[in-house]
């Protein structure tokens, strides 16, 4: 994102990323289930792309597995392999050798699997590139060069295939070529392709919904790795090669909404806590300015005063009277020494001038620093454009003769120092520069302000609530500091610093926060007297129709071989959802994650050839 430019999504983004390292941080290791036997995941030519999504999602589910689990790029002829991007970066080239080496290192005495007796190698393919089916039946060819290389392995093999269906021509044909393929596997010509089951998922779901994005698919293959190398679930590891689909859905907090809210409501509290964009020019602002009633700048008025006058007594004078000197005016002081009072005076100021003009940098810095520290970014916007208001203030008034000698000689000084073209500079430049960095900082922030409108607008009312409500208490708490900051903050990098630091800010607030979604969604429900009913909510949210099969089938599928819950199973809400759903003859096995941010409904079909027609 340029640093001239900040967005309420960006911002969101920012809240959604703060709360899930909270909750990978939070995550209880060895609570949750682990997986049992290795585990290679190998990407097909584009299929990399994925890698990122899924190797979070799979370490969402293991984390403490982080470094055990194997992941390469498959190139499109033998012997070609690559480690696959983190990010924008690109894949990194593996020797054949260095892919064994890997590969070993899955059985090593240092890895954590109870079993590594079989090894699970999962291929995940990707279709989006095919132009035509012999772009599947080349990497079909490639899976089977990789299991030759395998051969002294016991593996377990699954092909996951991500098959775009969507209404580009030649997507829906290669698709339905594919389909065919496949229908042909599950018919049971085993030989077609080289692994013990294929999961299919399409971007074209059963309710006829066209993805996106193959996001939530990343999640789904994760979860069905897991369930997959589970001692107690062994989900598709049957004798019989099959193909499955899958329905799944996910329960967790909103967080996008939640951010949503969120970050509105720090964008609407810092906008109002900016100070006013046009200050009157009272007398409060011109002292802020550093301007004096006599028309001087303060900071030089300083300067002024730190030069050192002598003592009187060392001056000539026309006569030997015992008078006191020090009380004389300095017109009369100058009469009496014959002008050499006045002669030493002006010697000294052009000396003092002479070296205050020479440091013009430090000065301007030391005037930007000032006005800094008085004004908000509307404000110093305003001053930048009403200049020729402050030059009539910035009019220097030369010093009556009324005082004695040394208060005449200190008034006389101040008047000449902001009297100096050149040490007056220092302040115009200020004022300029700032009003130019002003100017920048506020039409950025005037961008974040505009950008909100192209949020949704579908939050839900209980979201909306609950977190206003939530962010009111923390800006009633810290309102006065957060003024500060906001008047503070000049630059567009300090306002972007101060958003996401308001924005931590609130997160940190609120236990809220940090809570499971079952928690969260509790208190939500509890603020607007709804909390009753909130396990049959999440019961809906997992169950029925809300569960979505990734793949549109020629006919209805049969009823599911294998339902899971993944979720953190030490918890009432599983107890409670055991106990309606098996009253309602519903059989789900529980996969536990050790996590209470997500809720995940994993239902496993066969598909027969004839539904892939």
């Amino acid at each position: 994102m340029s640093e001239s430019r900040m967005t309420s999504a960006e911002l969101i983004r920012f809240f959604e990323n703060r709360i899930t390292e909270r909750e990978q941080k939070g995550f209880a290791s060895g609570t949750g289930n682990r997986p049992y036997a290795p585990v290679l995941v190998a990407y097909l030519g584009e299929a990399a792309r994925r890698h990122a999504a899924l190797k979070q999602a799979v370490f969402r589910l293991w984390p403490q597995f982080c470094d055990e689990i194997c992941f390469l790029a498959l190139g499109g002829v033998e012997n070609k392999y690559s480690r696959p991007a983190e990010g924008d970066e690109g894949n990194i080239e593996l020797a054949a050798g260095q892919v064994s080496g890997a590969i070993t290192a899955l059985f090593g005495a240092e890895t954590h699997f109870e079993d590594p007796g079989c090894l699970n190698v999962w291929f995940v393919m990707q279709t989006d590139d095919f132009s035509h089916v012999a772009d599947y039946d080349r990497w079909v060819d490639r899976i089977r060069q990789f299991r030759r290389k395998l051969c002294d392995i016991e593996a377990h093999a699954v092909l996951v295939v991500l098959l775009n269906e969507d209404f580009v021509g030649h997507h829906r044909s290669v698709a339905q070529e594919i389909r065919k393929r496949l229908g042909a596997y599950a018919a049971g010509d085993s030989s077609l392709l080289p692994v013990n089951s294929v999961y299919l998922l399409s971007n074209r779901r059963s309710d006829n919904v066209i993805l996106g994005s193959w996001d939530d698919c990343s999640h789904i293959i994760a979860s069905i790795m897991a369930a997959s190398n589970s001692r107690d679930i062994r989900v598709g590891q049957g004798g019989k090669r099959r193909v499955y689909t899958v329905g799944y859905t996910r329960e967790e907090k909103p967080l996008h909404s939640i951010g949503q809210v969120v970050v509105h409501r720090v964008i609407d509290a810092l906008t109002d806590m900016m100070g006013a964009d046009e200050p009157r020019m009272d007398s409060g602002v011109v002292s802020k300015l550093g301007i004096t009633e006599q028309g001087t700048l303060r900071l030089l008025d300083d300067a002024a005063d730190m030069i050192d006058l002598p003592g009187l007594e060392i001056f000539p004078r026309r006569d030997k009277s015992n008078r006191d000197v020090y009380a004389l005016s300095g017109d009369s002081f100058d009469a009496l020494t014959m002008g050499s009072w006045r002669a030493y005076l002006e010697a000294l100021l052009e000396n003092a001038l002479q070296r205050a003009r020479g440091d013009a940098d430090t000065l301007r810095r030391r005037f930007e620093k000032a006005l800094e520290s008085a004004f908000g970014v509307g404000e110093l916007l305003s001053l930048y454009r009403r200049e020729t208001s402050i030059r009539e203030l910035l009019r220097p008034r030369k010093p009556s003769q009324s005082e004695n000698v040394l208060s005449d000689a200190r008034a006389y000084l101040r008047y000449r120092f902001s009297s100096d073209e050149a040490l007056v500079a220092p302040f115009w430049q200020a004022i300029r520069y700032l009003g130019v960095e002003a100017e920048q900082a506020a039409a950025f922030w005037s961008e974040l302000v505009e950008s909100k409108q192209s949020d949704y607008t579908d939050v839900d009312d209980s979201v909306t609530e609950f977190y206003s409500h939530v962010c009111r208490q923390y800006f009633n708490r810290h309102s006065d500091s957060l003024r500060e900051k906001a008047r503070e903050a000049h630059t567009c990098s300090e306002l972007r610093k101060l958003a996401r630091d308001v924005i931590c800010g609130v997160i940190e607030s609120d236990g809220v926060f940090s809570a499971g979604y079952e928690e969260e969604l509790k208190a939500r429900m509890k603020y607007i007297d709804r909390e009753p009913g909130v396990w049959s909510y999440i019961q809906s949210r997992l169950t029925g129709e809300s569960v979505k099969v990734y793949l549109r089938p020629a006919s209805a599928l049969d009823a599911p071989q294998h339902s899971i819950l993944l979720m953190n199973t030490e918890t009432a809400l599983k107890q409670a959802l055991e106990q309606t759903l098996a009253d309602g003859g519903s059989q789900y096995d529980y996969y536990n994650t050790g996590s209470g941010a997500t809720a995940e409904a994993l239902e496993i079909y066969a598909v027969s050839a004839a539904q892939l027609v």
